[in-house]
């Protein structure tokens, strides 16, 4: 069936829910601002629609006390006002709305603009989706990162007794290298010490390091000669 054209209205709140309901969205709807506060605070709303001319509290005090209490949560509001009251929208504007509507209006307008915001909110849904499983991968690669920390430092530690004549630094460019360095003490007394630069960057290359430098240890600690040392290696 062809789609109706809607003559231009003024919307009242039971118009307003007719038409949503019909349109399937779930309504809650409220006679007033304290009204809509009160039923925010409990329902929490995905989309806030108010009058800027709402008895009791008006639409602007309103659309302010519901964007507190949203917090960090975005919750899209819309705010009709007279399409002569430039004053109102401007104000409901600066007290956190982020569209108005101008009556009278028609519900081919206001089922646009609600297209819209669903479009916004699943949108920015997908993206918080992304985010979170991006901050889950980051503290997957830190944990990775301390364990392979605590790995490399396990396998690339120096002998105690060689420590005693050497001083050294290393600074990767990154979180780690292939450089490494390792001092051994062979049972005459001679300290070993290995400087390597292993193929590649990153953890790939320092952990190249660690079949090499445990091969290393074990040859100082058997006291073989240099050239027994480097064949080995």
């Amino acid at each position: 069936a062809a789609k109706p054209t809607y003559r231009a209205y003024y919307p009242t709140r039971e118009t307003l829910r007719a038409f949503l309901l019909r349109a399937g969205y779930a309504v809650t709807s409220a006679a007033g601002g304290r009204e809509a506060i009160d039923a925010f605070r409990l329902e929490r709303a995905d989309v806030v629609m108010l009058d800027v001319a709402m008895p009791g509290v008006d639409g602007i005090a309103a659309a302010s006390a519901i964007r507190l209490l949203a917090g960090e949560r975005w919750v899209p509001l819309i705010l009709l006002a007279a399409h002569t009251d430039e004053e109102a929208m401007q104000r409901a504007l600066g007290a956190g709305a982020d569209w108005t509507l101008t009556k009278p209006c028609s519900y081919a307008v206001v089922e646009a603009r609600l297209d819209g915001v669903r479009s916004i909110i699943a949108l920015r849904r997908e993206l918080e989706r992304k985010s979170r499983a991006l901050e889950a991968f980051e503290e997957r690669a830190r944990q990775e990162m301390r364990l392979a920390r605590r790995t490399l430092r396990e396998f690339n530690r120096i002998d105690p007794r060689a420590a005693l004549y050497l001083q050294h630094w290393v600074s990767p460019a990154i979180e780690f290298s292939g450089d490494t360095i390792s001092a051994a003490r062979s049972p005459d007394g001679t300290v070993w010490v290995m400087l390597a630069d292993n193929v590649g960057h990153g953890l790939p290359a320092a952990l190249n390091a660690i079949p090499v430098t445990r091969a290393f240890q074990a040859i100082a600690a058997k006291g073989l000669n240099p050239a027994t040392m480097v064949r080995e290696l």
